[in-house]
C-alpha cells in the first residue's frame, strides 16, 4: 500500500494514519498504536495503583478505541476519544471495586499502604491508618470525592462526574470532608 514504509508513516499526522487504517493499511495501524501507547500508559499510571487492573483497562480501552476506529471521525485527534474511554472504564472499575471492598476505607488505606512503597515506614502506617479511621466516619459521597482527588488524583470535573454532581458541589464536598478529616485527626487550622 503507497505510504506504508516507516519513515513516511513515522511523519504523518493521526488523522493520516487513521484514513489509512480505514484503507487496510496494517503498519499505520501498529505506528497509530504506538503513538498512543505511551499517553495511555501513563495516563492509567495516574489513576490506578494496581497493576492488573491498569492492564485490564488499557487493553480493555485500547480494544474499544480500535473496534471504534472504522466510525472515528479522523479529522478529530484520537487521543481524547480514546482517553475519555479509558476514563470510563476506570470509573466503573472504581465503582465496583468499592463495592468489593463493601466502602470499607481501612481495608482501602492498608491496602494502597501494602501496595505504596512510600508509605511502609512504621510511622507513616499509623498516620495512614488513623487517616483512614477518620475517613470511616465521613458520609460515603465525602469519602468518595476524596479518595478520587487525593489517591486517583482526579480532577473535581471528573469526580463530579463519577458521583453525578456539578463540579462546583464536588469542591464544596471535598471543603467540608477535608474540614472533618482536619477535626478528626485533632489537626488545627
Amino acid at each position: 500500500m503507497p505510504g506504508d514504509n516507516r519513515e513516511n508513516l513515522e511523519s504523518l499526522d493521526e488523522g493520516d494514519l487513521i484514513r489509512l487504517v480505514k484503507a487496510g493499511s496494517r503498519p499505520a495501524l501498529m505506528t497509530l498504536i504506538a503513538r498512543l501507547e505511551k499517553p495511555l500508559a501513563g495516563y492509567l499510571r495516574r489513576l490506578v495503583f494496581r497493576s492488573r487492573a491498569r492492564q485490564y483497562i488499557y487493553e480493555e480501552a485500547m480494544s474499544r478505541f480500535l473496534a471504534k476506529l472504522h466510525d472515528f471521525d479522523d479529522t478529530l485527534p484520537p487521543w481524547p476519544y480514546l482517553k475519555t474511554i479509558a476514563y470510563n472504564l476506570f470509573a466503573d472499575w472504581w465503582k465496583k471495586r468499592k463495592v468489593e471492598l463493601n466502602d470499607n476505607p481501612i481495608d482501602m488505606a492498608l491496602q494502597i499502604t501494602r501496595e505504596s512503597p512510600s508509605t511502609s515506614d512504621h510511622h507513616s502506617y499509623e498516620l495512614f491508618a488513623q487517616l483512614a479511621e477518620c475517613m470511616k466516619r465521613l458520609a460515603n459521597e465525602s469519602r468518595n470525592v476524596i479518595e478520587l482527588h487525593f489517591l486517583c488524583e482526579l480532577q473535581l470535573n471528573e469526580i463530579a462526574k463519577i458521583i453525578g454532581k456539578k463540579p462546583g458541589r464536588a469542591s464544596q464536598i471535598k471543603s467540608t470532608a477535608i474540614v472533618q478529616l482536619k477535626n478528626c485527626m485533632g489537626v488545627q487550622t
